[in-house]
């Protein structure tokens, strides 16, 4: 395999002289051997990965069955929402306003 790309991290001087040890008795350079680890490693994630695609299938199998189950009571909810917003923020501020607070309507301005 042509390698053409360096890459440098630091590392404990445990797990050094661990990397130096296990690639001199397998007979490969610390390259070799960390490239060999960091294949297993990418192999095994990618594995995992699929069972998780697995995983992720089923669950939207099972909750696939209750989409759009929801009772809200009101159908014409949906429809009326402008209306229903309007009329609960109305409240909100009558209850503010008897607070003594200023609660005012419109868009806010920014001054320059």
């Amino acid at each position: 395999m042509n390698r053409t790309e360096a890459c440098r991290w630091r590392l404990s001087s445990r797990i050094k002289a661990g990397l130096e040890h296990e690639a001199r008795r397998a007979g490969k350079s610390v390259s070799a051997l960390l490239e060999e680890i960091t294949g297993e490693w990418f192999r095994a994630r990618r594995e995992a990965a699929g069972d998780d695609a697995e995983e992720q299938a089923r669950a939207h199998a099972a909750v696939s069955k209750t989409i759009g189950s929801l009772a809200g009571g009101d159908p014409s909810r949906s429809t009326r929402a402008r209306t229903l917003i309007r009329q609960r923020l109305g409240r909100r501020r009558a209850v503010l306003a008897g607070r003594g607070r200023h609660v005012g309507r419109g868009r806010m301005r920014c001054r320059r």
